[in-house]
Protein backbone atom coordinates (compact mmCIF):
# COMPACT_ATOMS: atom_id res chain seq x y z
CA UNK A 1 0.00 0.00 0.00
CA UNK A 2 1.47 3.43 -1.53
CA UNK A 3 2.45 5.53 2.13
CA UNK A 4 0.48 9.44 2.39
CA UNK A 5 2.59 12.09 2.34
CA UNK A 6 2.04 14.11 5.37
CA UNK A 7 1.66 17.76 3.68
CA UNK A 8 1.61 21.51 5.29
CA UNK A 9 -0.12 24.57 4.96
CA UNK A 10 1.29 27.20 2.89
CA UNK A 11 0.66 31.31 3.24
CA UNK A 12 -0.85 33.51 0.81
CA UNK A 13 2.65 35.19 -0.42
CA UNK A 14 3.81 31.95 -0.76
CA UNK A 15 0.69 30.55 -2.52
CA UNK A 16 0.65 34.17 -5.07
CA UNK A 17 4.47 33.06 -5.72
CA UNK A 18 3.59 29.78 -6.99
CA UNK A 19 0.48 31.23 -8.78
CA UNK A 20 2.95 33.60 -10.77
CA UNK A 21 5.43 30.60 -11.55
CA UNK A 22 2.68 28.99 -13.18
CA UNK A 23 2.00 31.62 -15.26
CA UNK A 24 5.62 32.76 -16.11
CA UNK A 25 6.45 29.08 -16.86
CA UNK A 26 3.09 27.86 -18.41
CA UNK A 27 3.25 24.32 -16.24
CA UNK A 28 0.34 23.53 -14.23
CA UNK A 29 1.62 20.76 -12.25
CA UNK A 30 5.40 21.80 -10.68
CA UNK A 31 7.19 22.15 -7.22
CA UNK A 32 9.47 24.72 -6.06
CA UNK A 33 12.32 23.34 -3.82
CA UNK A 34 15.89 24.24 -2.58
CA UNK A 35 17.02 27.54 -0.48
CA UNK A 36 13.88 29.76 -1.48
CA UNK A 37 11.26 26.97 -0.11
CA UNK A 38 13.09 26.24 3.35
CA UNK A 39 14.06 30.72 3.54
CA UNK A 40 10.27 31.15 3.17
CA UNK A 41 9.34 29.45 5.96
CA UNK A 42 12.01 30.05 8.39
CA UNK A 43 11.39 34.07 7.51
CA UNK A 44 7.74 35.07 6.06
CA UNK A 45 9.16 38.12 4.93
CA UNK A 46 12.72 37.07 3.51
CA UNK A 47 13.03 38.38 0.03
CA UNK A 48 14.09 35.52 -2.36
CA UNK A 49 15.99 35.70 -5.48
CA UNK A 50 16.73 32.24 -6.88
CA UNK A 51 13.93 30.12 -7.56
CA UNK A 52 14.50 26.27 -8.29
CA UNK A 53 11.68 25.05 -10.02
CA UNK A 54 11.14 21.19 -10.89
CA UNK A 55 8.91 19.55 -13.18
CA UNK A 56 8.34 16.44 -13.98
CA UNK A 57 9.39 14.47 -17.37
CA UNK A 58 11.81 14.90 -20.10
CA UNK A 59 9.93 16.14 -23.17
CA UNK A 60 11.85 18.25 -25.98
CA UNK A 61 8.72 19.50 -26.78
CA UNK A 62 7.32 20.55 -23.42
CA UNK A 63 11.07 21.67 -22.77
CA UNK A 64 10.57 24.16 -25.75
CA UNK A 65 7.29 25.35 -24.84
CA UNK A 66 8.10 26.62 -21.59
CA UNK A 67 11.03 28.34 -22.67
CA UNK A 68 9.30 30.31 -25.12
CA UNK A 69 7.09 31.08 -22.96
CA UNK A 70 9.21 32.25 -20.34
CA UNK A 71 11.04 34.44 -23.01
CA UNK A 72 7.73 35.79 -23.87
CA UNK A 73 6.91 36.65 -20.04
CA UNK A 74 10.16 38.96 -20.70
CA UNK A 75 12.87 37.07 -19.12
CA UNK A 76 16.41 36.62 -20.29
CA UNK A 77 17.26 32.50 -21.01
CA UNK A 78 20.51 32.32 -19.91
CA UNK A 79 21.02 28.60 -20.06
CA UNK A 80 18.41 27.01 -23.26
CA UNK A 81 18.74 23.18 -21.98
CA UNK A 82 21.76 22.31 -19.92
CA UNK A 83 21.56 18.33 -19.43
CA UNK A 84 22.66 17.23 -15.76
CA UNK A 85 22.97 13.99 -14.22
CA UNK A 86 21.91 13.18 -10.56
CA UNK A 87 22.64 9.96 -8.64
CA UNK A 88 25.47 9.46 -11.44
CA UNK A 89 22.71 8.52 -14.54
CA UNK A 90 19.50 9.97 -13.61
CA UNK A 91 19.00 12.84 -16.31
CA UNK A 92 18.04 16.02 -16.07
CA UNK A 93 17.42 19.17 -18.36
CA UNK A 94 17.83 22.43 -17.06
CA UNK A 95 17.24 26.27 -18.00
CA UNK A 96 18.48 29.32 -16.52
CA UNK A 97 16.26 32.16 -17.02
CA UNK A 98 16.37 35.85 -15.51
CA UNK A 99 14.81 39.22 -14.98
CA UNK A 100 15.54 42.11 -12.51
CA UNK A 101 13.08 40.17 -9.87
CA UNK A 102 13.88 36.91 -10.33
CA UNK A 103 16.44 33.51 -10.87
CA UNK A 104 14.97 30.53 -12.46
CA UNK A 105 16.59 26.79 -12.29
CA UNK A 106 14.62 25.36 -13.74
CA UNK A 107 14.80 20.90 -13.88
CA UNK A 108 13.07 18.62 -16.04
CA UNK A 109 13.25 15.15 -14.10
CA UNK A 110 11.15 12.09 -13.75
CA UNK A 111 11.31 11.32 -10.43
CA UNK A 112 10.88 14.01 -7.85
CA UNK A 113 12.01 11.93 -5.09
CA UNK A 114 15.64 12.12 -6.54
CA UNK A 115 16.00 15.54 -5.85
CA UNK A 116 18.38 16.57 -2.40
CA UNK A 117 21.01 15.02 -0.92
CA UNK A 118 20.76 16.27 2.56
CA UNK A 119 18.05 16.09 4.73
CA UNK A 120 17.42 20.10 4.58
CA UNK A 121 17.18 20.30 0.90
CA UNK A 122 14.63 17.94 0.39
CA UNK A 123 11.25 20.57 1.72
CA UNK A 124 9.24 21.43 -1.24
CA UNK A 125 6.32 23.15 -2.26
CA UNK A 126 3.93 21.81 -4.35
CA UNK A 127 1.80 23.08 -7.13
CA UNK A 128 -1.71 23.34 -7.92
CA UNK A 129 -1.86 21.71 -4.55
CA UNK A 130 -0.43 24.73 -2.99
CA UNK A 131 0.95 22.84 -0.06
CA UNK A 132 4.37 21.66 1.27
CA UNK A 133 6.25 18.21 1.97
CA UNK A 134 8.86 17.70 4.46
CA UNK A 135 9.53 13.61 4.33
CA UNK A 136 12.77 14.19 6.24
CA UNK A 137 12.15 17.50 8.72
CA UNK A 138 14.23 20.02 7.02
CA UNK A 139 12.79 22.89 8.82
CA UNK A 140 12.93 20.81 12.16
CA UNK A 141 16.55 19.87 11.47
CA UNK A 142 17.77 23.05 10.42
CA UNK A 143 16.45 24.92 14.03
CA UNK A 144 18.52 21.71 15.66
CA UNK A 145 21.82 22.45 13.79
CA UNK A 146 21.48 18.55 12.32
CA UNK A 147 22.51 17.66 8.43
CA UNK A 148 22.89 14.22 7.61
CA UNK A 149 23.07 13.04 4.00
CA UNK A 150 20.13 10.81 2.97
CA UNK A 151 21.70 9.03 -0.31
CA UNK A 152 24.20 6.57 -0.89
CA UNK A 153 27.94 8.02 -1.39
CA UNK A 154 28.92 5.06 -3.17
CA UNK A 155 26.39 6.07 -5.74
CA UNK A 156 27.16 9.85 -5.68
CA UNK A 157 29.27 12.29 -7.17
CA UNK A 158 31.48 13.57 -4.18
CA UNK A 159 31.98 16.77 -5.63
CA UNK A 160 28.61 17.60 -5.80
CA UNK A 161 27.71 16.43 -2.23
CA UNK A 162 30.88 18.33 -1.01
CA UNK A 163 29.50 21.72 -2.40
CA UNK A 164 25.91 21.14 -1.87
CA UNK A 165 27.27 19.89 2.08
CA UNK A 166 29.71 23.04 2.68
CA UNK A 167 26.75 25.51 1.03
CA UNK A 168 24.20 24.12 3.38
CA UNK A 169 26.51 24.56 6.98
CA UNK A 170 27.61 27.98 6.15
CA UNK A 171 23.99 29.18 5.14
CA UNK A 172 22.27 27.86 8.12
CA UNK A 173 25.34 28.21 10.51
CA UNK A 174 25.72 24.32 11.10
CA UNK A 175 28.99 23.49 12.64
CA UNK A 176 31.53 21.45 10.54
CA UNK A 177 33.37 20.39 13.92
CA UNK A 178 30.31 18.27 15.34
CA UNK A 179 31.56 14.95 15.56
CA UNK A 180 28.82 13.41 12.73
CA UNK A 181 29.00 16.39 10.39
CA UNK A 182 33.31 16.57 10.25
CA UNK A 183 33.09 12.67 9.60
CA UNK A 184 30.75 13.24 6.32
CA UNK A 185 33.77 16.16 5.40
CA UNK A 186 36.27 13.34 6.07
CA UNK A 187 34.15 10.34 4.02
CA UNK A 188 34.21 12.85 1.00
CA UNK A 189 37.50 13.68 0.98
CA UNK A 190 38.74 10.59 0.95
CA UNK A 191 36.03 9.18 -1.99
CA UNK A 192 37.26 12.56 -3.79
CA UNK A 193 40.85 11.94 -3.47
CA UNK A 194 39.92 8.40 -4.87
CA UNK A 195 38.04 10.31 -7.72
CA UNK A 196 38.43 9.81 -11.05
CA UNK A 197 37.11 12.78 -13.52
CA UNK A 198 36.39 10.63 -17.08
CA UNK A 199 33.72 12.59 -18.45
CA UNK A 200 32.50 15.91 -18.99
CA UNK A 201 29.88 15.98 -16.31
CA UNK A 202 32.64 14.46 -13.56
CA UNK A 203 34.35 18.21 -15.08
CA UNK A 204 31.69 20.50 -14.71
CA UNK A 205 30.88 18.59 -10.76
CA UNK A 206 34.31 19.41 -10.01
CA UNK A 207 34.04 23.06 -11.33
CA UNK A 208 30.35 23.62 -9.20
CA UNK A 209 32.44 22.15 -6.21
CA UNK A 210 35.26 25.01 -6.76
CA UNK A 211 32.36 27.95 -7.21
CA UNK A 212 30.52 25.92 -3.97
CA UNK A 213 33.43 26.06 -1.61
CA UNK A 214 34.34 29.80 -2.80
CA UNK A 215 30.53 30.55 -1.58
CA UNK A 216 30.82 28.90 1.62
CA UNK A 217 33.63 30.60 2.71
CA UNK A 218 31.82 34.31 1.75
CA UNK A 219 29.04 33.38 3.15
CA UNK A 220 29.92 31.79 6.65
CA UNK A 221 29.13 33.13 9.52
CA UNK A 222 32.58 32.85 10.89
CA UNK A 223 34.78 32.98 7.98
CA UNK A 224 38.19 32.56 10.71
CA UNK A 225 36.60 28.87 11.88
CA UNK A 226 35.38 28.12 8.44
CA UNK A 227 38.44 28.12 6.62
CA UNK A 228 40.14 26.92 9.86
CA UNK A 229 38.63 24.28 9.58
CA UNK A 230 38.71 23.57 5.53
CA UNK A 231 42.68 23.75 6.01
CA UNK A 232 42.57 20.97 8.96
CA UNK A 233 40.73 18.29 7.82
CA UNK A 234 42.48 18.97 4.43
CA UNK A 235 39.40 19.59 2.29
CA UNK A 236 40.63 22.69 0.88
CA UNK A 237 43.72 21.00 -0.47
CA UNK A 238 41.78 17.77 -1.74
CA UNK A 239 40.13 20.67 -3.70
CA UNK A 240 43.08 22.84 -4.47
CA UNK A 241 46.54 20.33 -3.85
CA UNK A 242 48.61 23.07 -5.31
CA UNK A 243 47.67 25.17 -2.12
CA UNK A 244 49.71 22.64 -0.05
CA UNK A 245 52.81 24.18 0.41
CA UNK A 246 50.48 27.77 1.24
CA UNK A 247 48.98 26.31 3.75
CA UNK A 248 51.89 24.86 5.70
CA UNK A 249 53.88 27.99 5.66
CA UNK A 250 50.92 31.09 5.79
CA UNK A 251 48.23 28.59 7.72
CA UNK A 252 47.59 31.54 10.71
CA UNK A 253 47.72 34.59 7.74
CA UNK A 254 45.85 33.06 5.60
CA UNK A 255 42.96 32.37 8.13
CA UNK A 256 43.36 35.58 9.96
CA UNK A 257 43.24 37.52 6.47
CA UNK A 258 40.20 36.02 5.32
CA UNK A 259 37.85 37.39 7.62
CA UNK A 260 38.24 40.88 5.48
CA UNK A 261 37.27 39.00 2.25
CA UNK A 262 33.45 39.77 1.24
CA UNK A 263 33.26 38.14 -2.46
CA UNK A 264 34.01 34.91 -4.20
CA UNK A 265 36.94 36.63 -6.14
CA UNK A 266 38.47 38.04 -3.05
CA UNK A 267 39.09 34.25 -1.78
CA UNK A 268 40.44 34.00 -5.13
CA UNK A 269 43.14 37.03 -4.71
CA UNK A 270 44.11 36.04 -1.51
CA UNK A 271 45.20 32.72 -2.57
CA UNK A 272 46.59 33.21 -5.30
CA UNK A 273 48.90 35.80 -3.52
CA UNK A 274 50.70 33.37 -2.11
CA UNK A 275 51.23 30.81 -5.01
CA UNK A 276 54.11 30.68 -7.24
CA UNK A 277 54.66 28.55 -10.62
CA UNK A 278 54.05 26.10 -10.54
CA UNK A 279 51.31 25.63 -8.62
CA UNK A 280 49.81 29.49 -9.26
CA UNK A 281 49.75 27.96 -13.19
CA UNK A 282 47.84 24.96 -12.01
CA UNK A 283 45.43 26.96 -9.58
CA UNK A 284 44.79 29.96 -12.46
CA UNK A 285 43.72 27.25 -14.93
CA UNK A 286 40.89 25.76 -12.56
CA UNK A 287 39.49 29.30 -11.32
CA UNK A 288 39.63 30.32 -15.25
CA UNK A 289 36.95 27.22 -15.51
CA UNK A 290 34.78 28.50 -13.42
CA UNK A 291 33.50 31.15 -16.88
CA UNK A 292 31.95 28.01 -18.13
CA UNK A 293 29.64 28.70 -15.63
CA UNK A 294 28.59 31.87 -17.29
CA UNK A 295 25.05 32.37 -15.48
CA UNK A 296 26.94 32.80 -12.20
CA UNK A 297 28.61 36.68 -12.21
CA UNK A 298 30.92 36.23 -9.41
CA UNK A 299 32.13 33.06 -10.96
CA UNK A 300 32.37 34.77 -14.41
CA UNK A 301 34.16 37.76 -12.47
CA UNK A 302 36.83 35.08 -11.06
CA UNK A 303 37.48 33.36 -14.02
CA UNK A 304 38.32 36.97 -15.49
CA UNK A 305 40.88 37.87 -12.73
CA UNK A 306 43.57 35.55 -14.32
CA UNK A 307 42.47 36.55 -17.88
Amino acid sequence: MEQKIKTHKLSSRIKKILEEINKITGEERFILYGGASIDLLINKNTKIHDLDIAIKGINRYRIRKCREKIKKQGFEIIEPSRKYYIHKSKEVILIYAKNKRWFLDIAFLDNFALIGHFNIETLFFRYPQLDYVDRFEALKNIKKKKIRLIRDLKKENPHLLLGRFLRLCSKYEISLNEHKHRKILLDLKTKIQQWKIVSNFHKNAYVSCISSLLKSIIQSHNKRLFVKILIDTSILTAIFPELERVVDIYRSELIKKISNVRKKRGVVVLFGRYLKAPELKLFKKKIKILKTRRWNEQDVECSNYFA
